[in-house]
């Protein structure tokens, strides 16, 4: 019998990515984008912390790992053409350094499982990408997250020093390991439907789609 799935059907979709790669946040909205056509409240997203390169020390700055070779003049082009589709305006001197993202996961795992974590993994996406601000650092990190979710910057502030989220940030690059994600971004559907990098919008609404009848 061809399994029809019902389109109010909830599902879960794990958004595995890290901060610091353009072709993450390109992901980001695109899957927002997709999500945006579904029935409200049927597809529950989930930020899922993973890091293509933690960060060393470089030259005394805590955070801040080694540039990886500069990425050829063709890639630039065609990351700063899609960012554009999907609204995204890269600086390109953003696209040529990696920064540890561990601080700046830990913020977007502060609101798990809250509406407000969406404003948050935006609006440090667009930090980095967009103004070319170092979300390495507790005080840019500390600021955007307390405007995007509405909390008081001290209180942030007080509960990354605290080491808030540490644990769930460990746990999330663990499970990684073991779950098989090797790349980012990766969709998980229902827990096992997955694909691998900033995919097309009517592949994420398939990816979705097929997340409904495995759960039918």
């Amino acid at each position: 019998m061809l399994n029809i799935a019902n389109p109010t059907t909830l599902v879960t979709l794990d958004f595995w990515a890290d901060l610091g790669c353009p072709w993450c946040y390109i992901g980001s909205r695109r899957l927002a984008l997709a999500v945006a056509h579904e029935p409200d409240g049927s597809v529950a997203t989930r930020w899922r912390a993973f890091q293509l390169r933690p960060g060393v020390p470089v030259d005394g700055h805590p955070g801040q790992s080694d540039a990886h070779e500069p990425l050829p003049a063709e890639a630039r082009e065609r990351i700063d053409a899609i960012g554009r589709e999907v609204g995204i305006a890269f600086r390109p001197e953003a696209l040529d350094r990696v920064r540890d993202t561990g601080l700046a996961h830990r913020a977007v795992l502060l609101y798990d499982g809250q509406p407000r974590q969406r404003a948050v993994v935006s609006a440090l996406y667009a930090a980095h990408f967009e103004r070319g601000l170092d979300i390495s650092r507790l005080d840019t990190v500390v600021a955007e997250a307390a405007q995007a979710s509405g909390d008081q910057p001290d209180r942030v502030r007080q509960r990354l020093v605290a080491g808030e989220c540490e644990a769930e940030l460990a746990t999330d690059l663990v499970e990684a390991r073991v779950v098989g994600v090797t790349a980012a971004p990766t969709y998980v559907v229902a827990g096992w439907v997955a694909v691998q990098g900033a995919q097309e919008i009517e592949v994420l609404r398939a990816l979705i789609a097929e997340g409904r009848r495995a759960a039918g």
